[in-house]
Order: structure tokens, then sequence, then C-alpha cells
């Protein structure tokens, strides 16, 4: 079992609800994206363009999401990020949305691929990213 590499935690905003007070389902990804931004920073990978000097990206190729309870407006959420699998030129995160008892909100999945800028084509994972991940 893969231990969690990272938390974050939120309050939910008005303005990300949606009539019934409910976090509207898309901002389930913006949240799980902060949260896969600043794991980044944290293991010296930063996603600052300033800060990019590579010849590759790790754009997401796969999303998937469940939906477990509802998110409400004003509630405090923690998210549990987790990198489940690394590939020869992909890895696979996994959010845990969790409330402050621990239920659990929602999980969500992201696949990232190592793509060469130049040639917009797959290319293996730096080693350096490798052993960080895995």
């Amino acid at each position: 079992m893969v231990k969690t590499m990272f938390t974050l935690k939120f309050r939910v905003p008005l303005h990300h609800a949606d009539p019934a007070g409910k976090l509207f389902f898309s901002h389930l990804f913006t949240y799980a994206h902060d949260a896969y931004e600043r794991f980044m920073a944290s293991i010296g990978w930063p996603l600052d363009p300033q800060c990019q000097t590579n010849d590759f990206i790790l754009p997401i190729v796969h999303a998937a999401a469940n939906y477990k309870a509802p998110l409400l407006y004003g509630m405090e959420v923690e998210i549990n990020l987790k990198i489940s699998k690394v590939g020869e030129s992909t890895f696979t995160t996994v959010y845990k949305f969790l409330d402050v008892d621990g239920q659990a909100l929602a999980n969500l999945q992201l696949i990232h691929c190592c793509v060469d800028i130049e040639t917009g084509q797959s290319r293996p994972l730096p080693e350096s990213l490798r052993m960080v991940l895995e």
C-alpha cells in the first residue's frame, strides 16, 4: 500500500457551490490540481513556468472521479495525495477527499504522461523525477 505523500486542507467557498450549497462537481479536479502543484513543489519539481527549464511536460492523459458524499459550502476538507503507480513514461496520482471525521467524500485518479515538448511524443520519465515518485 502506498503511503500518503502529501496532504492539503481547504474550506469549500461559496463561489464554488451550486445553488443547493454543494461543491460543483468539476471543482474537485481544481482542488486535486492545487494539491498536485503543491506536492510537485514540495519534492523539488515546481510547475511554475518561470521555474521550468525542462524539455518535457507532464500533461494529464486520463482522469476519473468517484463521488461518495456531497462537499457542502463551509465544509472543511482534507485531500490525501498518493502516487499509486510509476510506469516508464507515466505516473498515477490518487486523491482521497475526506471530511473532518475521516469520511470519504470523493476519490480522484489522474494519470500524467511525460511528453517531449519538441516532438509531442511520450518519453521516459527523467530518472531524478522517478526516484522521488517511487
